[in-house]
């Protein structure tokens, strides 16, 4: 539902701004909102403006703790339900390429002594779908949270922006 939101609102601000280039950085969950709305922005009719996606560390194949609060919860969050590594939105997450014009980094994060970020596991950020379509795969030694404080990886993503903006069709 956010992810409809959010691809409604961007068509609504093109139309009246008429912006040529978008693009969209998600940390996070963050990250698999920008790719279904990368999904929505591909199936509709007109002039594309999505030209570039970023996701910093984007649990892409699930959480198994999501899984684990949907079996034992007496009351489950929806959001759980869609971050459950067989869930449905996850599976369909994939269910068209990103088109040759949309640049796509994918930023992966893993801590020095713990491996996985703290809370997405490395396997998660790294799907293979993901690795696949990716133009540019870095990883930061840095925790979940941590890696939007690191100067690194904002260097990184700036490039990646200013690459996506001037990047013809």
């Amino acid at each position: 539902r956010v992810a409809e939101w959010i691809n409604r609102s961007l068509n609504e601000l093109q139309t009246r701004h008429g912006f040529e280039r978008l693009c969209v950085v998600g940390h996070s969950m963050g990250g698999l909102v920008a790719r279904e709305v990368a999904n929505l922005h591909v199936a509709r009719s007109g002039a594309p403006f999505l030209r570039g996606i970023v996701t910093i560390a984007a649990p892409l194949g699930g959480l198994d703790s999501a899984q684990f609060g949907v079996d034992w919860s007496p009351s489950v969050a929806p959001s759980w339900r869609d971050l459950a590594p067989e869930s449905g939105f996850l599976r369909s997450l994939y269910r068209r390429p990103l088109p040759d014009y949309v640049a796509y980094d994918l930023l992966f994060t893993f801590h020095e002594t713990e491996g996985d970020d703290t809370v997405v596991d490395i396997r998660s950020q790294l799907r293979e779908e993901a690795q696949r379509e990716a133009n540019r795969v870095r990883g930061f030694e840095a925790t979940h949270a941590g890696v939007l404080e690191s100067g690194s990886a904002w260097e990184f993503i700036e490039a990646n922006l200013n690459d996506c903006v001037g990047s013809p069709l």
